[in-house]
C-alpha cells in the first residue's frame, strides 16, 4: 500500500475550496458572504503553498515556454486595465445614483 500523497491531497484541497469560493463569490447571498470570506484567504493560502510545493516543475515550465507565458501575461494586464476601467465607471455612476451627487462646475 502506498503512502500517503501530500501533493494529491493539496490539488484536491484547492479544487473544493477554489470551487466554494467561486460560488460563494457569484452567489451573494448574506447568509454566505462569512463563508466566502473564510474560504478566499484559505484558497489564497493553499495556491501559494500549493506554487512553493511544485516550485521545480513550474520554473522549468516557464523556461521552456516563453511565448506562451509573454501571450499569457499580456491577456492579463489587458483584461485587467479594461476591468478596471469597467469598473471606475460603474462605480462612479453607482456612487452618483446613491447619493445624488452633483458636480459643482466652474
Amino acid at each position: 500500500m502506498k503512502g500517503f500523497n501530500y501533493r494529491a491531497f493539496l490539488t484536491f484541497l484547492l479544487l473544493f475550496f477554489g470551487l466554494a469560493t467561486i460560488i460563494t463569490g457569484i452567489t451573494k447571498l448574506e447568509e454566505i458572504e462569512d463563508v466566502h470570506a473564510i474560504y478566499g484567504p484559505i484558497f489564497g493560502a493553499l495556491v501559494m503553498f500549493h506554487l512553493y510545493v511544485n516550485r521545480r516543475p513550474l520554473l522549468n515550465y516557464f523556461k521552456r515556454n516563453h511565448v506562451e507565458l509573454a501571450a499569457a501575461l499580456v491577456i492579463f494586464l489587458l483584461v485587467t486595465m479594461v476591468g478596471s476601467a469597467v469598473g471606475e465607471y460603474e462605480f462612479e455612476n453607482e456612487f452618483e445614483e446613491e447619493y445624488e451627487f452633483e458636480y459643482e462646475e466652474d
